[in-house]
């Protein structure tokens, strides 16, 4: 692998830079996923008595896109009468546990160890003259393949010449558990955006101070804001190994787990703790996840450090 360290302007900053290094769509990703979780549900029994034993009955994938305000509408009658409903509608055999991955939306059902930020990022567009850009990196820029993407205090997006996806800062103060259900998208070009006129205010207020802090690297002159983004990330603690996720069983008399506290590292993780959360569920036997994952159940002494 080829990574080197590039410093900027000011020479006091260093960005890694991964020459066949790839930033992720995450919208595609996460479309590509869904489509790949129908295509491969009936090979998870198959798996599961491969590789561990496990005799489960045929699996498939519902997507069912419902707001859900509280736990207790999934534990109990709710459940055995949403159970029903879908034995009747689909002749399955129902759910018999619930899984929490609602993100930062997740203290809307229940309080975990957890640190809400509200994060910003600017896509902006390139309206010099110039051939070259701010990005010409031992002339990189001109190669061929994708543009370099950087990641340092600032991180740079660049899905294409003349374009820029630019992140991140954050809010002061720390959102309330229902702003977790909400992104934000502000085009600085549509008058009818989703977002409030304080809500713009803030964004615009943010997306200048992003600006200012990506000047160091970037000559911005030339470069225009098109659109903010706004979205909640919920952060675990910290520990030795650095921020890992929040899992285990919540309810064991309900059968209700958690997988939460991605924080940044969504598209890093999910995998890999979803396949360890998966044998866990199935074994029924919590202790096969990484204890690390497990602190929030079991530090009492001492307060989570974030």
């Amino acid at each position: 692998m080829d990574l080197r360290v590039i410093k900027d302007a000011s020479g006091s900053n260093g960005y890694m830079w991964c020459s066949h290094g790839y930033a992720v769509d995450s919208p595609r990703y996460l479309e590509a996923l869904e489509k790949a979780c129908h295509s491969l549900a009936g090979d998870v029994s198959r798996w599961l008595r491969a590789e561990h034993g496990f005799e489960a009955g045929s699996t498939r994938v519902n997507v069912i896109k419902e707001r859900v305000d509280s736990l207790s509408s999934l534990r109990g009658r709710p459940m055995q009468q949403q159970q029903q409903e879908q034995q009747q509608s689909q002749g399955g055999a129902g759910y018999s546990g619930v899984i929490l991955c609602a993100g930062a939306a997740v203290g809307t059902l229940r309080s975990f160890p957890l640190k809400l930020s509200e994060t910003y990022a600017v896509n902006m567009k390139h309206e010099g003259q110039q051939t070259a850009s701010a990005f010409d990196f031992d002339g990189v820029e001109n190669g061929e393949g994708p543009r370099p993407s950087l990641l340092g205090q600032t991180y740079v997006v660049r899905p294409d010449r003349g374009r820029a996806i630019v992140g991140a800062v954050h809010s002061d103060d720390p959102p309330p558990p229902q702003q977790g259900l909400k992104c934000l998208n502000y085009s600085l070009a549509d008058e009818e955006a989703e977002a409030s006129e304080s809500e713009r205010a803030d964004l615009l207020t943010m997306a200048q101070k992003l600006r200012t802090k990506a000047s160091h690297l970037l000559p911005l002159e030339e470069w225009r804001v098109e659109s903010v983004q706004c979205g909640v990330r919920a952060l675990p603690p910290k520990s030795d190994k650095g921020r890992l996720p929040i899992m285990g069983r919540v309810d064991e008399e309900e059968d209700v787990w958690a997988f939460v506290g991605l924080g940044a590292r969504g598209l890093l993780y999910h995998a890999y703790f979803a396949r360890l959360l998966a044998l866990a569920i199935a074994s029924d036997d919590e202790s096969l996840l990484p204890p690390d994952v497990l602190r929030w159940k079991t530090q009492t002494e001492k307060p989570f450090e974030f």
